[in-house]
């Protein structure tokens, strides 16, 4: 029996890196389970899909059950892995593909976590501020933006990490859905403070128009 049904699992992924739709929806017809099949290192129907591009098989995968937010064994949702692969076209290229912002809006159709951790404490929002691209952000931030002072690594919130990396687009984009300018992290310093130590006149002086002080 165990048999078996690795064998149907791996019939599916295998039926999805073909792209094969017809035989995608004929084995969910006969076991809907599948849908929620993972590989041995936790990797998923709905991450394969997506891996290879094929938003037309992602879509029936989800609209069948499959779990949005599964994780791989990495901690890793299929939102992690879709911005992961825009980090790494953008330290390549440093532009990102566009057809992964269809893939984001798919994921967040079906109510992908934004602000879900992988096993590193990094969530989809953090991974994309990271990754310096504006427009998959912003796509996230507009679907879900409770977390943008959640603090990560060392205290650091998501302007924090967009002050250390210099990109003022992000910056504001974040600014404008809420993001704290005088949020400390673990040693108490500030997105200003990180602007004056980093001794970009750029960013310190947009931030400082930004500021408005509490007192």
């Amino acid at each position: 029996m165990i048999f078996k049904s690795k064998t149907k699992k791996y019939a599916l992924h295998s039926a999805i890196q073909d792209g094969d739709i017809e035989k995608v929806q004929q084995l969910i017809n006969k076991d809907s389970t599948l849908v929620n099949s993972k590989y041995k290192d936790g990797t998923t129907a709905l991450s394969v899909a997506l891996k290879y591009k094929n938003l037309p098989i992602a879509e029936i995968l989800l609209s069948n059950g499959a779990n949005v937010n599964a994780q791989d064994n990495d901690g890793h949702t299929a939102l992690h892995l879709v911005v992961d692969t825009i980090q790494v076209y953008y330290e390549f290229f440093e532009k990102y593909p566009v057809y992964c912002n269809d893939h984001i809006a798919l994921l967040l159709k079906y109510n992908a976590d934004v602000n879900i951790e992988n096993n590193q404490g990094n969530t989809p929002l953090s991974d994309a501020v990271e990754c310096k691209c504006v427009e998959p952000l912003a796509i996230m931030l507009k679907h879900n933006s409770t977390g943008i002072n959640k603090k990560y690594d060392e205290g650091e919130t998501l302007l924090h990490i967009a002050v250390r990396n210099k990109i003022i687009d992000i910056i504001q984009l974040l600014i404008d859905y809420g993001a704290d300018i005088d949020a400390k992290d673990d040693n108490g310093m500030t997105t200003i403070d990180y602007a004056a130590k980093s001794g970009n006149t750029d960013v310190f002086n947009f931030l400082t128009e930004q500021w408005v002080p509490w007192y």
